[in-house]
């Protein structure tokens, strides 16, 4: 039988999955886009970013990710990490190839959805890719 807590659990990792795919589509498409002509990307695209940003679940995990991120994080890297300009982290996969590394190297206990919830959130805050 199914508790509360499980419904809640399934609840939120759908709503993550859904926003995740439908970032992952939109930033396909204006990818698409980009390489197909000189056009700037249709304003629905920017609509449904922005839609995508300012959703309940996709708040829900850049607060989650800020957490994790300030409870284990924090105590190696600063915000220079990120805007330094030379900084070698160039794509959401080497950034969560990164995250992963650190997570590793410093046994941090970490399942799956709160590493994509620090990537997340540094993708949101700093990189925006």
């Amino acid at each position: 039988m199914i508790n509360i807590q499980s419904k809640k659990l399934i609840s939120a990792t759908a709503a993550f999955l859904t926003a995740i795919s439908l970032v992952t589509t939109v930033y396909a498409h204006e990818a698409s886009n980009r390489h197909m002509s000189a056009k700037p990307a249709a304003s629905n695209t920017v609509n449904s970013v922005k839609a995508v940003n300012n959703s309940a679940a996709f708040q829900s995990i850049i607060a989650h990710g800020k957490k994790e991120y300030n409870s284990h994080c924090l105590k190696c890297h600063t915000d220079q990490v990120f805007t330094r300009k030379n900084h070698f982290i160039k794509s959401l996969g080497a950034l969560k190839k990164q995250v992963t590394r650190c997570k590793n190297a410093n046994n941090i206990p970490w399942f799956d959805k709160d590493t994509n919830a620090v990537v997340q959130y540094l993708n949101y805050k700093y990189y925006k890719f």
